[in-house]
């Protein structure tokens, strides 16, 4: 059939331990419904809507991430932290270009301004705040001290890797 693109065995076995796990998701709808415009990009939500978009994100389920990684009418909850410096300076960083030093190949050699992941199970009941600990403490290593605080929604279409960060 035309509907179904061919099954992609190679991809499947190399990321068969990231894909083959439970990921927080929400229905497409209730998530854009905090957003102004549904339009790819960046969006800052205020104080009033987030509580809103909190509650939402908490009621969402888990779901394994091979089944929802193309399934359009899920988005995956994926928080991601921007990292400021006391001069003014914001962390960034180019990804790996080698399967041996990171698993995604669609992620191969592209720009990054932060830090985030998927929530799994084992962040318990605070969700958002135990995924960006766990996220920050895999990643980098911080000498400064904070909190992180949600500003914003991106929402992007174009690029598979990019489709979902909430």
């Amino acid at each position: 059939s035309n509907n179904f693109d061919s099954f992609d065995f190679n991809y499947a076995a190399k990321n068969y331990h990231k894909l083959d796990r439970l990921v927080l998701v929400q229905d497409r709808d209730i998530l854009l419904q905090h957003r102004k415009k549904n339009q790819d990009g960046f969006e800052l939500i205020d104080a009033s809507s987030l509580e809103e978009l909190l509650y939402d994100i908490h009621n969402g389920f888990f779901h394994s991430r091979y089944d929802c990684e193309e399934d359009e009418s899920v988005l995956q909850i994926i928080p991601y932290v921007l990292l400021f410096g006391s001069h003014g300076t914001v962390f960034s960083y180019v990804r790996a270009e080698h399967i041996d030093d990171y698993g995604d190949s669609r992620l191969f050699g592209k720009h990054s301004l932060g830090v985030g992941g998927h929530i799994i199970p084992s962040d318990g009941q605070h969700y958002l705040e135990t995924c960006i600990t766990r996220e920050l403490e895999e990643e980098v290593t911080l000498s400064c001290s904070g909190s992180p605080r949600v500003v914003g929604t991106m929402f992007a279409t174009k690029n598979p890797v990019d489709r979902v960060h909430f």
